[in-house]
């Protein structure tokens, strides 16, 4: 039988979904026949219903990429450039190809390989698989990469098509690949009814039948639109229609109801605004969930905790109870730094809460993000506050300060607040990401958790113990006990070759990021970035390809991430000795931290013996 939503501990813990529900109505009729209808509520009333009296708040989030996460797919909304595509993973072909005005593919039928998985059958070896022609309903995503939809055979559900599409690339990538997992990982049957519909959408009912063992999913808006931040509008708008048409001489407060204004909450509610989708979490009532998702238990204006289990560190470990997941880190350290601060991107929820700024202070989302008044759509900061002023608005004594406090020029990277209290230790989206737990470089914390601190991702070709010193003649931190390779080793060494893949990946990406290159130069780093072109995660062969590009390697445009092991070692090799033929002068007092030898190449007896010790313990992490 297949299984029902319930959404399996080890799946929270390994954050390989936000737990929130929605039902899509991508309009038309599928090839199969089947009607989706959205759901109508009388208290809902739809974004166009919004325009009407906010134009210009409008205007902002229609620009914004909240509005196009979820989108009928039509020539308009997808982003990849489908004609006759042909792709292959995991054993399997497929063909994405466009009919007049519709998107289709021709694949193995993925219900067919999930029932056959589920009664404990093969999938492979089978000399004739059926195979479905189906029209692609939907898309997922437009800002870093897309993904997209067909009708399933039961109910009215909606499985993936294996492959997303990156936009800055113009890569088609395996769904398995595209997250931080084993390359070894099996196909996946993605299932839209049981995950995305929550978060995706306005008003997202899974709408599972438990007796049937289908769903029935229902929502009111594609994507992310203003009722998933304001509530329902009906009786706001009905007010409204009441005060035009009103005597003279009413009281509007008796005639308009209030609707949330986020900016206007104390900071529980408003932070839970944003948290009832970037944050990590479980439902109290897997039963309600699995019929209603939130729709029901959680409403702007209310407190998460109300509906759901926020997932800390201490929630993680708690469940897990340390198990291992077979050969992996347990289900709690897959996801969190040991200091607790999360390591999945996308939920920002987690970091904040976990913060004194908003512990003991007032922060909250909107004291740095501005949902209609931001300076750009990417990461939609508010336009008034650039720089280190978000931090000023509470901090204004540092103001005149900065290098003082900083012990950096004031104009430089080093005194940009963010890059020390907000430094990329968390992954998603083929990227490091800022923690949003703030707060302040500590060197008996780094040391225990292993999470990269904010001074070895920027200073590059320096030692963990180098920051160790810094961080007690600067700030008075203690000392704390560091191995030899800690002592003598520049700490980003340490973590492309030894690191846990997570510590892989945030070192990888941060090689790449232009505030480290122009502090640590850019003439070292390609033969240790290039060893990660055949590391076992498809992820971070990714990102290790990206780096060498900004560091402008001789890479093969042909270099393929997915492809075989054989392909990965041999480009690894090619690499590293082209850049032996055209290495520029080292300084020789960073020659032993950068395991150099005399004439500037890596020692290759240092650099084996450390990927030796590589911490291969299997992490998943799904954003």
């Amino acid at each position: 039988m297949r299984k029902s939503l319930i959404i399996a501990v080890c799946c929270v813990l390994a954050a390989v979904v936000t737990f929130v529900a929605t039902k899509w109505q991508p309009g038309g009729t599928p090839t199969n026949g089947k009607s989706l209808s959205v759901q109508r509520s009388a208290d809902y009333i739809t974004s166009a219903n919004c325009k009407e009296c906010h134009a210009a708040e409008y205007e902002s989030w229609h620009d914004s990429y909240h509005r196009t996460m979820t989108q009928r797919a039509t020539r308009e909304t997808v982003v990849a450039p489908i004609e006759d595509v042909r792709l292959h993973s995991r054993r399997r072909d497929y063909r994405l190809y466009r009919k007049d005005d519709q998107f289709r593919v021709q694949m193995v039928d993925p219900d067919w390989e999930m029932q056959q998985l589920l009664k404990g059958l093969p999938i492979d070896g089978i000399d004739d698989p059926p195979v479905i022609d189906r029209q692609i309903v939907m898309t997922t995503g437009s800002h870093h990469y897309q993904a997209f939809w067909i009708s399933g055979q039961f109910g009215n559900e909606f499985r993936q098509v294996p492959f997303i599409y990156h936009i800055a690339t113009q890569q088609w990538i395996p769904r398995e690949d595209s997250f931080l997992q084993l390359s070894s990982h099996e196909r996946e049957f993605a299932l839209w009814n049981d995950n995305c519909v929550i978060c995706h959408t306005v008003g997202g009912r899974p709408g599972f039948d438990i007796l049937k063992n289908t769903y029935d999913s229902k929502f009111v808006e594609l994507g992310i639109s203003c009722e998933a931040c304001h509530g329902p509008g009906g009786e706001h708008a009905k007010a409204h229609k009441r005060l035009n048409t009103a005597s003279e001489g009413s009281n509007p407060k008796d005639m308009q109801p209030d609707i949330i204004n986020p900016s206007q909450l104390d900071k529980e509610r408003a932070a839970a605004i944003c948290g009832q989708c970037h944050a990590d979490f479980y439902p109290k009532n897997r039963d309600d969930w699995n019929k209603n998702g939130y729709a029901e238990s959680f409403r702007p204006g209310e407190l998460l905790e109300e509906s759901r289990v926020i997932v800390r560190y201490s929630v993680a470990r708690e469940l897990s109870d340390g198990r291992e997941v077979g050969q992996g880190l347990d289900a709690g350290e897959s996801v969190f730094w040991k200091d607790g601060a999360i390591r999945v991107g996308g939920r920002e929820y987690n970091g904040l809460i976990e913060s004194a700024c908003y512990q003991r202070g007032e922060m909250t989302c909107l004291s740095c993000h501005s949902l209609h008044n931001y300076h750009e759509p990417n990461d939609q900061l508010s336009r008034n506050l650039k720089g280190n002023e978000t931090c000023l608005q509470c901090h204004e004594d540092y103001r005149d300060r900065i290098s003082e406090h900083t012990h950096h020029m004031s104009e430089s990277t080093g005194s940009l607040c963010y890059n020390c209290h907000m430094p990329h230790t968390s992954y998603a989206l083929f990227k490091a990401i800022r923690s949003h737990r703030i707060d302040s470089p500590g060197s008996r914390s780094f040391v225990e958790s292993g999470r990269p601190n904010a001074c070895n991702l920027c200073h590059l070709d320096q030692t963990l113990s180098w920051t160790v010193d810094h961080l007690r003649e600067w700030y008075g931190q203690p000392d704390v006990p560091l191995d030899n390779d800690s002592k003598t080793i520049a700490a980003s060494i340490l973590w492309l070759l030894k690191g846990d893949a997570a510590q892989r990946t945030i070192s990888v990406w941060s090689t790449g990021w232009n505030p480290a290159k122009a502090v640590s130069r850019n003439d070292w780093q390609i033969p240790y970035v290039a060893e990660l072109l055949a590391d076992p995660y498809a992820a971070i062969r990714f990102m290790s390809a990206r780096a060498l590009e900004s560091l402008n390697a001789d890479l093969n445009s042909s270099y393929n991430f997915v492809g075989t092991a054989e392909e990965w070692t041999s480009e690894r090799d090619r690499v590293i000795k082209a850049w032996q033929r055209t290495k520029t002068a080292q300084n020789p007092e960073r020659h032993k931290r950068l395991l150099l030898d005399p004439n500037g190449i890596p020692k290759r007896n240092e650099v084996d013996r450390l990927i030796q010790l590589r911490d291969n313990r299997r992490i998943v992490i799904a954003e």
